[in-house]
């Protein structure tokens, strides 16, 4: 799901302290602006659903406590006017980089924010986030969001997986593959399959698995 919000990107402010009855309450100064964003977003992000639906549900926008997210948030701002005319021009094509305020962590911290209850039910489930701040003559502010798939894996392979580090993992590889060599070729087969299976959710996975094509090439001239 990508929505785009038209204008200036707002970032968030600090937190307030205000003292009543002899006691000091922390508010957020901008809880009605951020109110305000939200509904735009839910606005947008049904509008989304209606195109590829064909009709609006409010509940279409129901959020799972356990699912996870990539979200990449792209905030663009107009030209600096304080710029000469060619810098305004040369900004706009993404040569001149957005290098001063408001940073991106406090820009991050109001829609994610905002996005809470709408696009993920907390912004604690966002496993992976992209920022980025850009120059444009239409300053906007595009989020966009994707499911992370979690990794189907059997309750075997995750019993090993358990009891075997990567580092471990990588270690074992070679006397595995010696001891495969020594074997029949189904057998060899066999082990060969597991540790590619394996070698999936380990970060070096190219290079291990190179390491198993060619062991498996140098069986085959065998």
């Amino acid at each position: 799901m990508k929505i785009i919000l038209k204008g200036e990107p707002i970032p968030q402010k600090r937190h307030r302290t205000a003292v009543r009855e002899n006691r000091a309450h922390i508010y957020d100064p901008q809880s009605g602006l951020k109110n305000m964003v939200s509904k735009k977003i839910k606005h947008l992000a049904l509008l989304e659903l209606y195109e590829e639906k064909n009709e609006i549900d409010e509940n279409a926008l129901y959020l799972a406590s356990n699912e996870v997210y990539y979200v990449a948030v792209s905030f663009y701002f107009s030209p600096p006017k304080s710029a000469t005319r060619a810098k305004q021009t040369l900004s706009t094509w993404n040569l001149e980089h957005h290098n001063i305020k408001p940073d991106l962590d406090n820009l991050s911290k109001f829609y994610l924010d905002a996005g809470n209850g709408i696009l993920w039910e907390d912004d604690r489930q966002i496993a992976k986030l992209s920022l980025e701040k850009k120059y444009a003559n239409e300053p906007r502010v595009e989020i966009e969001v994707k499911k992370v798939n979690g990794c189907k894996i059997s309750n075997t392979t995750k019993d090993v997986l358990q009891i075997i580090s990567k580092k471990q993992f990588s270690e074992i590889v070679d006397e595995i593959l010696l001891y495969a060599m020594e074997e029949t070729r189904e057998k060899y087969d066999q082990i060969a399959k597991i540790l590619i299976c394996l070698s999936k959710y380990h970060k070096e996975f190219s290079a291990i698995n190179r390491k198993i094509l060619k062991k498996t090439e140098e069986k085959n001239d065998n």
